[in-house]
């Protein structure tokens, strides 16, 4: 499944637990740290009385109270500052860093490239030869069976630049066909609409990265009505 990043802006409380698999990113600093700390306040209060809970079945509740808001104020204060970290990081520095990479790939491979503009997040939209284009930093994750994993299976995270027609992208995509263009750059055939994956950390020629853009262009013009 392609990660794909939530508005955490727009979202209710209920909403952020509703998909968590895919990466939240907040725009506004106030409504980050909110929202943070609203979630990790609930989670740890829930955790703290199911942990509670299970002491005093088994009859071993420390009798002072200071003892117990001493050893969960250690516990959750680190884990708050974690979640802080992991959380900003997420939220303002990730972006800046994808942007860069999306960029630098632009400039490297398709200087030709004119009107580019962020979309969102991990995407922007350009114009190469008169066609509309997006281009997005994705991560796809997906899970392999493996005896030698205690939960059988472990994740898979393949990462690379994907290339297609500027139209609304649809993140959970059943590829229909794969097509190996070049080493590192794949055409993949949708139900729907085509696209290009180049490799992230692979080194291409300028010419395969437009031959591909122009095959894709070709491909798109097949599914538009």
């Amino acid at each position: 499944m392609e990660q794909h990043f939530r508005d955490g802006d727009s979202l209710s409380l209920k909403e952020h637990f509703t998909d968590l698999k895919n990466p939240i990113r907040y725009h506004s600093v106030g409504k980050w740290f909110l929202r943070t700390t609203q979630i990790t306040a609930i989670l740890l209060i829930a955790t703290m009385a199911i942990m509670l809970f299970f002491a005093w079945i088994k009859n071993t509740l420390p009798s002072n109270i200071k003892d117990i808001l001493s050893f969960f104020g250690r516990i959750f204060g680190g884990f708050y500052l974690i979640v802080l970290l992991v959380t900003f990081y997420q939220s303002f520095i990730l972006p800046k860093i994808i942007a860069g990479k999306i960029l630098s790939f632009l400039r490297k491979y398709i200087p030709d490239a004119t009107g580019i503009e962020r979309k969102d997040t991990d995407t922007f939209f350009f114009n190469w030869k008169g066609n509309a284009m997006a281009i997005s930093y994705k991560e796809n994750v997906t899970e392999i069976v493996d005896a030698r994993s205690p939960i059988g299976y472990r994740k898979k995270v393949d990462k690379y630049i994907k290339v297609s027609a500027a139209t609304p992208i649809i993140d959970d995509y059943t590829p229909d066909d794969t097509t190996i263009l070049e080493e590192g750059i794949k055409m993949v055939h949708t139900y729907n609409d085509a696209f290009v994956t180049f490799k992230k950390g692979k080194r291409f020629f300028q010419k395969d990265v437009t031959s591909a853009l122009e095959r894709l262009v070709k491909e798109s013009a097949k599914h538009k009505p």
